[in-house]
């Protein structure tokens, strides 16, 4: 078995121009960083250590040597942060890849270990004071699920991707995303990044928070929409959240709220199909507690999480 050693890598060239003024690094730019890490890695990788990678955000970095009394600038301190049991989730385990291929999962993993991390501590913060707790956490995680396999098996929703953007009571912002199977695949998410989309979605209607649910059809022929080749377009359907529910918008609608997607290219905006509502209380377990009402207005979520794009620096 081979022993593990943890090292953070600042895979963000924003983050490395960050944290270049405590000399950290030798290298004068951010590809030769990469190229420099790269060797270290492959040297640790071949004599027999099992290499786990963290993101050596700026923020997340600094925050973490201030709670700890300890100078950015020490080696030291960098090495106590890449392997700190608190950081959220799971290291990213190098497997002998080039390193700047690597850079967009490590970022992704990161960016989704992060949303899952807020996502939940906004969902415990929405129940937090009401009456059976538990029960209610389950609830929203129940209906979250839900809506997730009604968008799955909708129309045009094999191979599509969910986006989700909204706002907390709080101000608090949520981004999160998923991508559907495809032909021969399940189209229900799997895997970390439906986890943390699942979390986000129970969170922020669990919150009463508001934004919108943005699907985009399959690149190819498996939407009966979508065509092929020049000129074809990723179907777009949407749905608002509000009042703890999503709620179906028309194609001009979505058209209207949709944001540009730079890797998605071109959308044709279909009206979107009713998703199932939250049940009632009096449909609930015991005592009328995992219903899934949100706490509209109430700020229930206010301030448990912070902006996503913001965490880890």
């Amino acid at each position: 078995m081979r022993q593990p050693v943890a090292l953070a890598v600042a895979a963000d060239a924003a983050d490395f121009e960050r944290l270049r003024r405590y000399r950290l690094f030798g290298a004068a730019d951010h590809g030769g960083y990469l190229r420099c890490t790269e060797r270290q890695l492959r040297v640790l990788r071949g004599a027999g250590l099992a290499v786990h990678l963290r993101l050596l955000a700026a923020g997340a970095y600094e925050e973490f040597c201030a709670q700890r009394l300890l100078a950015p600038a020490d080696p030291v301190a960098r090495t106590a942060f890449a392997a700190d049991p608190d950081y959220p989730g799971e290291p990213f385990v190098y497997a002998g890849e080039r390193l700047a291929e690597l850079v967009p999962a490590l970022l992704r993993d990161h960016r989704t270990r992060a949303g899952a991390a807020a996502g939940r501590a906004a969902l415990l913060a929405a129940v937090d004071g009401e009456p059976h707790p538990a029960e209610l956490l389950t609830a929203h995680l129940a209906y979250a699920a839900e809506l997730c396999l009604a968008l799955a098996h909708g129309p045009g929703g094999a191979g599509s991707r969910l986006r989700l953007l909204a706002e907390g009571p709080g101000g608090e912002e949520f981004d999160a995303t998923a991508e559907l199977g495809g032909a021969g695949r399940s189209p229900v998410p799997d895997g970390r990044e439906a986890e943390a989309f699942c979390v986000t979605l129970a969170a922020v209607l669990a919150g009463g928070g508001v934004g919108e649910l943005l699907r985009y059809g399959p690149d190819g022929p498996d939407g009966p929409d979508v065509g092929v080749g020049a000129g074809s377009a990723r179907e777009l359907r949407g749905w608002s959240v509000a009042d703890g529910r999503l709620h179906p918008l028309t194609a001009l609608e979505v058209g209207a709220v949709a944001p540009p997607e730079p890797d998605v290219g071109a959308v044709r905006p279909r009206d979107a199909h009713p998703l199932p509502g939250p049940r009632s209380a009096g449909r609930a377990g015991p005592g009328g507690a995992a219903g899934v009402r949100g706490r509209a207005g109430s700020g229930g979520a206010g301030g448990a999480a912070a902006r996503v794009g913001e965490v880890g620096g």
